[in-house]
């Protein structure tokens, strides 16, 4: 019998879980300073994820650790790692694990480096960053929302090839060439049968959906990882999304819950 998925979650008419905002819980459990980040995860999500991918006593890894939300894993009795570029947002996750009581394994470097170390990891969890997350003409930069936090997210250190480990800062050939790279460093820092969930959203360009979704899950597969379960959920709608949908502009609301496994 197959596990279900956040059964205590409601479903709208397209069958989107609807997990509510998450302030109130992460006010609790993580400092102020966390809210700094401009793509955090819904607790709530990460939560239903943990539960699903992993049980008590396992290793749950993010690879693009942000201010820490994976941390709710260590307060459910798992094992938790976690690798972060950016030293402002190290420096967080270190006070949300004083906080909340949690002992993560933490890396400060970029993934691509640290993913080769490890091993045996049960379940792996993590939105990565977006390409060209900071440019004005799309992402997050477009939206006009923020100001002086996007400095933090567009640190820039670069590779002895030149390139950027921040993949915000690439362009989509580059992007998609370095994803490729960290998918295959998770498959193999998983152990047989371990568990990879992706937290990612469509984009949308001039009126069209472009399917971030679907091209990760046919790039995991073909990379060797076994289609588990493939969830949709509404975020709560935003200020930004609400005005814009006002003004006619096409918005995609939706998140897609991506989980595969590295076969047996």
């Amino acid at each position: 019998m197959s596990k279900e998925f956040a059964p205590e979650y409601k479903r709208n008419e397209q069958g989107l879980i609807i997990f509510p905002r998450d302030k109130k819980d992460r006010d609790e459990l993580f400092v102020q300073k966390s809210y700094s980040h401009v793509a955090k995860a819904n607790l709530y999500v990460v939560e239903e994820l943990v539960k699903y991918c992993s049980d008590v006593g396992d290793t749950v890894l993010d690879p693009f650790g942000g201010t820490g939300t994976i941390l709710i894993a260590g307060t459910m009795g798992r094992t938790v790692g976690v690798i972060e570029l950016n030293p402002n947002y190290v420096e967080i996750i270190q006070n949300n694990a004083e906080k909340a009581d949690v002992a993560p394994v933490l890396q400060r470097g970029p993934c691509q480096e640290h993913l080769k170390s490890w091993r045996d990891v049960d379940a792996i969890i993590t939105s990565p960053p977006y390409a060209q997350m900071m440019h004005k003409g799309g992402g997050i930069a477009a939206s006009g929302k923020y100001g002086d936090e996007l400095e933090d997210y567009m640190a820039d250190v670069r590779q002895p090839n030149g390139i950027s480990y921040n993949l915000g800062q690439l362009n989509n050939f580059l992007y998609t060439q370095e994803m490729d790279k960290i998918y295959r460093l998770c498959f193999n820092a998983l152990r047989p049968g371990g568990y990879f969930a992706l937290i990612i959203k469509d984009r949308a360009s001039k009126g069209i959906r472009i399917e971030l979704g679907m091209a990760s899950t046919q790039k995991l597969v073909g990379m060797g990882f076994v289609m588990d379960r493939w969830e949709r959920w509404l975020p709560p709608g935003t200020q930004f999304v609400q005005i814009h949908k006002k003004q006619g502009h096409f918005m995609i609301e939706d998140e897609h819950l991506i989980i595969v496994r590295r076969p047996e």
